[in-house]
């Protein structure tokens, strides 16, 4: 079988054009009608705000051009050939060279590699198989991804609308919805949810009325919890999105108080970690368990509390919150470096196949933010490639096809073999694991428009889509995927006594996939049936 490395795909957006010049006038009257449509209360908008990418959208990456009471309009391929033909800097433009750019764009490089990878990967792998024992192993190829060297994002065809930018009507069930999730956070204290944090970090516990600490949360924000703190961090995140949609109310203020006493836990322990939990949880991620056993997953819990404080900063517009994830993300770098150095790269990729959640996501979200790529290379580690690059080589290989790709990459061969690797990425491990892992390539493609990263996202989608979803639009069988094509068999021996047979479609796995879904369709548009369908 030959091999054949093409060329890395452009950054989108990256063409040449002529200004507007006689024809800018015609279209101004369309720019200013895409600004107003921000802040119209359509009656469609509530669909709009749960899919969250409907901006521009239509065959070809058309943007919209025309917005009524609950109709929009979008380009059509003739007003979209007039934009490209013309150039110009506006947003219509834009988004025109955004599709013209990946109508062209170049094959994607594959670098073959065979991994061996392990037939389960999860939270539980080395308390089912301590040391690796008895855990079968099994060659599997795929494509090797890199940290790219610089920032170059993407000009994306479709974007999110702003959380402010849109509103949902009263009266809705999605309004009805949004003020239950409202009221829930209000109801949540932020002195309860702070306080294993404070007790971690040797802070005093402020006192009520009557001389009383706050009482903790129990569940997985119990003191006792090798978690606790992952549930705080998706309070943040929650927090910083209302915030986004009401700067001035409670849980804006709630999300700055929580921050500023997460910056009195990062003063006191003077290297950038908080956490709720002491740093022995993370070294028992780094020693695979093997001396103190792990029954929870540190670098998960990391992974919200940073992210937390990234949206913090993008929604709320915290800059304490951006100087604390900097420093939170250049402790858990340094971490992993010396973990690296102590027992070597495989040492530490072996371990991801420990629940790590989405390290690498947010680790290219704070390379964007801050406009540092430094960042990208500590979030490559953080890929798993035993799931990462099968489905980049599946990626690559349907990619370079769909574009016309001569017998390398359209040969038989090839493709059974990365059909093959996709198979073998999913099978047998736990899903939520991996969702994230996924997510992470597809940002970095976003960020840096390294075309072997995209790849990822869209390989595991179609590979679900075809032998893994159910027609309720989850995938997931006792938090695991299964053989392909094998969920009704499972599902037909549910009784009371197969507690696996009721544990199917987790809802964290549903949502990540969703998430996933959202930027597929920004890459797409939105029109693509199947994407629509199970978003």
């Amino acid at each position: 079988m030959r091999e054949r490395r093409g060329a890395e795909a452009a950054p989108i957006g990256g063409g040449r054009y002529a200004p507007l010049g006689k024809r800018q006038n015609a279209h101004r009257g369309l720019v200013f009608v895409l600004a107003l449509a921000l802040g119209i209360a359509l009656s469609a908008v509530a669909i709009i705000r749960a899919a969250r990418f409907l901006r521009g959208a239509q065959p070809a990456f058309d943007a919209v051009v025309e917005a009524q009471t609950g109709v929009m309009r979008f380009a059509d391929e003739e007003e979209l050939g007039t934009l490209a033909d013309a150039g110009g800097t506006g947003t219509l433009a834009s988004l025109a060279r955004a599709a013209a750019a990946a109508a062209t764009a170049a094959a994607v490089a594959i670098e073959r590699v065979v991994l061996q990878c392990p037939d389960y990967a999860g939270p539980l792998i080395w308390a089912w198989f301590p040391n690796g024992k008895n855990l079968k192993m099994r060659p599997v190829a795929g494509s090797k991804l890199e940290p790219p060297a610089e920032l170059r994002p993407v000009l994306l065809p479709a974007r999110p609308f702003a959380l402010h930018a849109a509103a949902l009507l009263p009266g809705s069930r999605f309004h009805t919805a949004a003020r239950t999730n409202i009221e829930f956070l209000q109801m949540l204290d932020a002195d309860r949810m702070l306080f294993s944090f404070r007790e971690n970090h040797g802070l005093l516990q402020p006192l009520d009325a009557r001389g009383s600490k706050p009482k903790p949360y129990g569940g997985w924000e119990a003191p006792h919890s090798g978690i606790r703190g992952h549930f705080a961090g998706h309070f943040l995140s929650a927090l910083a999105m209302q915030a986004a949609a009401d700067p001035a109310g409670e849980l804006a203020r709630k999300g700055a108080y929580m921050v500023s006493v997460l910056g009195e836990c990062a003063a006191r322990h003077g290297g950038g970690y908080i956490s709720a939990f002491p740093e022995s949880e993370l070294a028992k991620h780094e020693d695979h368990c093997t001396t103190n056993g792990c029954t929870w997953v540190g670098y998960y819990t990391m992974h919200k509390i940073l992210q937390g404080l990234i949206d913090q900063h993008s929604l709320a517009k915290s800059v304490l919150a951006l100087d604390l994830a900097t420093g939170l993300a250049t402790y858990l770098c340094d971490r992993v470096k010396s973990a690296v150095k102590a027992r070597g790269l495989q040492w530490w990729l072996d371990g991801l196949a420990l629940e790590v959640g989405g390290m690498a996501e947010a680790l290219v979200s704070l390379a964007t933010v801050r406009g540092e790529a430094e960042w990208l290379q500590c979030a490559t580690l953080f890929e798993r490639p035993c799931f990462a690059q099968p489905l980049a080589l599946a990626g690559a290989v349907a990619s370079n096809a769909a574009l016309g790709g001569d017998s390398d990459f359209d040969g038989t061969a090839l493709a059974s073999e990365a059909d093959e690797s996709a198979r073998a990425a999913i099978e047998g491990k736990h899903a939520n694991t991996h969702l994230p892992v996924a997510l992470g390539a597809m940002a970095m493609w976003e960020a840096t428009a390294a075309g072997a990263w995209k790849g990822v996202g869209e390989a595991l989608w179609a590979e679900l889509n075809k032998s893994h979803t159910y027609a309720t639009g989850g995938f997931t069988f006792g938090e695991q995927w299964r053989k392909a094509g094998a969920q009704g068999e499972l599902l037909m021996h549910a009784h009371a006594g197969n507690l696996a047979a009721h544990e199917h479609q987790e809802s964290c796995a549903t949502h990540n996939l969703m998430r996933i879904n959202a930027r597929l369709m920004s890459w797409r548009a939105p029109q693509h049936p199947p994407l629509a369908q199970h978003a």
